[in-house]
């Protein structure tokens, strides 16, 4: 997991000396009043989840205790957005393959969120496939149904009529 630019202090908790770094003790203070913050409903009474490498945001803990947990043990890995502590996950940039079923355009937001799965679950060479189909609108033609069909469709139709009362 790449690290966001804003939270790079969190793998830099200690020095050369085996100090606490100011950054890191600064982010800390920063983390504390941003969990504090989120809890708006006051779940914790006070207390927040103890995002430390032991903890790993099952318990709730003072703001002093999970201080001094983060500061002796670190944050637990990856955890570089505050999800337990009300933060939003940011984001994720789609992917645009070539020869995918975005196609030449690389445009995915034209599909919809239906149209997204089937493509998802299709494979990319689907794209292939749609980009000619597109080009060659002017040639389809719609065909009947089969025998099989026409008369499962006259058969329901015929239930259905039977069905309602007037």
């Amino acid at each position: 997991m790449e690290v966001p630019e804003n939270r790079k202090w969190i793998n830099n908790r200690v020095d050369s000396h085996k100090n606490i770094t100011e950054e890191f003790e600064i982010g800390v203070d920063e983390f504390i009043k941003f969990a504090l913050e989120q809890d708006v409903n006051n779940i914790g009474r006070g207390d927040i989840r103890c995002p430390c490498k032991k903890c790993k945001c099952l318990k709730f803990e003072s703001p002093i205790t999970v201080k001094t947990h983060l500061c002796r043990k670190g944050f637990m890995i990856d955890y570089y957005h505050w999800t337990n502590h009300g933060e939003d996950i940011p984001p994720i940039p789609p992917v645009v393959v070539n020869h995918s079923y975005y196609g030449s355009s690389g445009q995915r937001e034209m599909f919809d969120n239906y149209e997204k799965l089937v493509m998802d679950a299709a494979g990319p060479d689907i794209g292939n496939y749609l980009e000619q189909e597109g080009q060659d609108e002017g040639d389809t033609m719609e065909e009947e149904p089969n025998e099989e069909a026409q008369k499962l469709c006259i058969n329901t139709y015929e239930h259905n009529l039977k069905s309602i009362s007037y």
